[in-house]
Formats: structure tokens, sequence, C-alpha cells
């Protein structure tokens, strides 16, 4: 089964941040099975390794620079390869980097913004790094291979045998059960083929769910798209905020803008939707001005702002032509991004070289001010 290709970023993001992803249609890597090769593009941070074999442990985790969860996780990650450095070896894997781009590009394109994010994450990704290739094989050979599509994703090896396939949050009883021998494979073998099927159920009620709503999008027929929205929405509690924010988005496409500005208003100020509301408009080309104001509103109507939330908002600024405001809100982003550099809750997420990207958005913008 293909990857489904979604719309909304935040759908794609809720599946990935909790690890839940779409099973291939054969799955071909399992608990108890030989590990598969390392084939990658670069050997970004440490000391390469030739195999998985031997009585070393080995633990592969795979990431993404979007990723959340994934980047929440790699201080304690750094911790554990530390606290178990004669007995283990920990390899992040960078995968899917280009899952929310609309660019096409090869794999190793995005070589150098990975480095600079690893060289930039010197203290919290204390273990080695590796990137997919252009054929995506790590990707192939280990996610999609186990009926993984969602990350963080980790895999524990030990004579070249997957002992265990988990959530990172998970890693700590396991290393210190295979560390101490006391780990079982069996049982964990059947507690993972039993998660791995529930999981994998949830997902398919959501991909079905979702997917009804975009055959009918594409399809035209809005109509009934509008009533897939409300009624799976209801049908998979999972989806209600995704498919709330979906409506705003088939009342565009239907040509109703009036309606989808006014339930896109509305929506915005519900509890967690502003940016939602406001990423779903920003993220797109070919909206109205009063579109990307609507979006604009919606970042800067968020209490508990940071640096990232509003050079969104200037983006959308700078969509709806509204450069001056562009760029007062890029510079308060500016400003921002030099105390956030600094807080370690920003940590994997701002850097030296955000606030340096933020000022050439803000020349960018004085520019075309005329």
């Amino acid at each position: 089964m293909q990857k489904l290709k979604l719309s909304i970023v935040f759908l794609l993001t809720f599946f990935l941040s909790i690890g839940i992803g779409y099973a291939q249609n054969q799955i071909t890597l399992r608990v108890c099975d030989l590990a598969p090769e390392l084939k990658y593009s670069k050997w970004i941070k440490g000391n390469p390794v030739s195999s998985l074999n031997g009585d070393k442990i080995y633990v592969v985790e795979f990431w993404a620079t979007w990723c959340g969860p994934c980047i929440a996780a790699m201080p304690h990650l750094s911790e554990l390869q530390e606290k178990y450095k004669e007995q283990a070896v920990f390899i992040g894997c960078n995968v899917w980097e280009g899952a929310h781009s609309s660019e096409k590009k090869k794999y190793e394109d995005y070589l150098p913004s990975i480095m600079r994010f690893v060289n930039s994450s010197a203290n919290r990704m204390s273990y080695n790094v590796i990137a997919d290739n252009n054929e995506e094989e790590m990707s192939r050979n280990w996610l999609r291979a186990a009926g993984l599509e969602g990350i963080p994703q980790t895999f524990v090896i030990k004579n070249g045998k997957v002992l265990w396939i988990g959530n990172p949050v998970e890693l700590d009883k396991v290393m210190d059960g295979v560390v101490k021998g006391t780990f079982d494979i069996s049982v964990n073998k059947k507690e993972s083929e039993a998660k791995a099927s529930e999981t994998r159920e949830m997902a398919e009620r959501i991909r079905a769910g979702y997917t009804e709503v975009q055959q009918a999008e594409a399809a035209k027929n809005y109509d009934l798209a509008l009533k897939l929205a409300e009624e799976n929405a209801v049908k998979v509690p999972q989806l209600q905020m995704v498919l709330k924010v979906e409506k705003m988005k088939i009342l565009f496409l239907a040509k109703r803008e009036k309606e989808a500005l006014e339930y896109g208003r509305e929506l915005s100020k519900q509890n967690g939707y502003a940016t939602m509301v406001g990423s779903t408009i920003c993220d797109e080309n070919g909206y109205s001005k009063d579109a990307y104001l609507l979006a604009a509103e919606s970042f800067l109507s968020v209490k508990q702002t940071n640096c990232l939330i509003l050079d969104k908002a200037a983006l959308s600024y700078s969509k709806a032509g509204d450069f001056k405001a562009a760029v007062e809100t890029q510079q308060k982003a500016v400003e921002l991004a030099k105390i956030e550099v600094k807080d370690p809750k920003f940590g994997g997420r701002v850097f030296d070289y955000t606030i340096t990207d933020f000022e050439a958005k803000v020349k960018a913008y004085q520019e075309q001010i005329k």
C-alpha cells in the first residue's frame, strides 16, 4: 500500500506523532527476524559500523527534522547512549525528510539541511547519525517492511536479530532487560504482534474515513465531501479535529469563500484550532487576500506564541500582499528567536540559523514594499 498523500499537514503529524502508520500489504520484518543491512547515503556523525552482527546491542532510531516527537526523544536517547556506551551503539537514521514538502527532490538533496540540523544539535544528539539514500532503502527495508509508516520508531538488534520494535519512550525498560539478559524475546514477539495488529486496525479506520472525504473532493462533489467530513468526524473520533479543518478547505474548493472565511474564523477561536486553520491556508497557494489575512489573524491569536508561529503569520501577510505587516511580524519573530534559542524548551526547533533565516526574510519582505 502506498503511503497516503495527505492534504492537511496536521493529519500526517497526528499519525506520525503517535506512531501510527499505514501497513503495507505484506509485512516482511518482524521481531526475531534478521535485521536488514544499513544502506544509507551518508554517515553524518560518529564512527561508521559495517555490520549489526555480534554481541553488541545496536539501537536504530528513525527520525526527521520536522518530527516533534522525534526531536523530543533525542536528549534521552543521548542519555541512554552514554549509560550503555560499553554495551550498545545508538544510530539515528533520518527518513522521510521531504514528507511535508511539495517539491520533487531526490532524497540526498536534503542532506545539507539535515546536516545543518545535526551539527546544530550537538548536545542533543550525542550518538551516531545517518541519512537515508535516494532509493530510500532504510525506509523501505526497515519501516515499511515492518508495516510501519510512523516515526519515531526504534529497533533494537543483537547478534544480527531484531529483538524489539517500538517507540523510543519505551526504550529504558527494554535496554535494561537486554543488557541484564532478562529480556524475553518470545513474550515480546507476541505482545509486539498484538499491538501492531491493533494499531493497524485503528490506522485503517482513520485512513478509510479520511480517504472517503478526499475521494469526494477529487470528484469535485463538494456537497458529499462536506457530508462525509461531518459524519466521519463522529464515526472516527481521532479524525474530529482534522475533519473540522478539512470542512473549511472544502468550502474554499467549492468557491464558497464567504462561508469558508466565516467558518474558519469561528473555528480558530476554539482551543487548539488556530494554528491548524492558519497552516491549512498558509501552506497552499492561490487563495485570496482575505483568506491569507485570516491565516495571519489565526496565527496571531495564539496566546502562547513563539517565533515559529510569528514566522508563519509573516508569511501569511506576504501572501496577502501586505508586506509592511509581514516585515513587522517577521521582525518580532527575529527578536523572539533570539530569546528562544537560549531556552532549552525550544531545543531542536530554534537554532542560530533560525535567526539568520528570519533576518533574511525581513530583508526580502522589505524589498517588496513599494
